[in-house]
């Protein structure tokens, strides 16, 4: 089974630098060659300047265009440095993806996300979707 996900980064680092130990961890975590986990940064630094008019929607369609070109039918999402503002984006998302789940360490800070901090209890959060979703 192939395992999928679309990793975002909070609004100041970018998305390699972000998610670098998570990525490390998936590999670590018996899934191997079986994750295919693309961190993507934010369309409001996709230019010099904030696309006109810019909205969480910007957000939205960004990843949803990741996962098409990326031919992904069903994938994780992982943005896990500012609960409220991916609370925001969970609720656009669960209205185009279905079966959309969010997971949020209220016990995180922003400035100590899970993905930096604990790359590997995030990494058995995502296993657990993709278990979830393999039944």
């Amino acid at each position: 089974m192939a395992y999928e996900a679309i990793l975002l980064p909070g609004g100041v680092m970018p998305a390699d630098l972000a998610h670098g130990a998570l990525l490390e961890a998936l590999g670590d975590e018996a899934l191997g060659d079986d994750v295919t986990a693309i961190a993507k940064d934010l369309e409001v630094y996709a230019g010099p300047e904030p696309p006109p008019g810019y909205t969480l929607d910007d957000e939205v369609a960004g990843v949803s265009r990741t996962a098409r070109d990326a031919g992904f039918d069903r994938f994780a999402l992982g943005g896990r440095s500012n609960p409220d503002h991916y609370r925001r984006m969970a609720e656009r998302a669960r209205a185009i993806f279905p079966n959309f789940t969010l997971d949020v360490f209220d016990e995180r800070h922003h400035f100590d996300p899970p993905h930096r901090i604990e790359p590997e209890r995030t990494a058995r959060a995502l296993q657990a979707h993709w278990t979830r979703a393999d039944n």
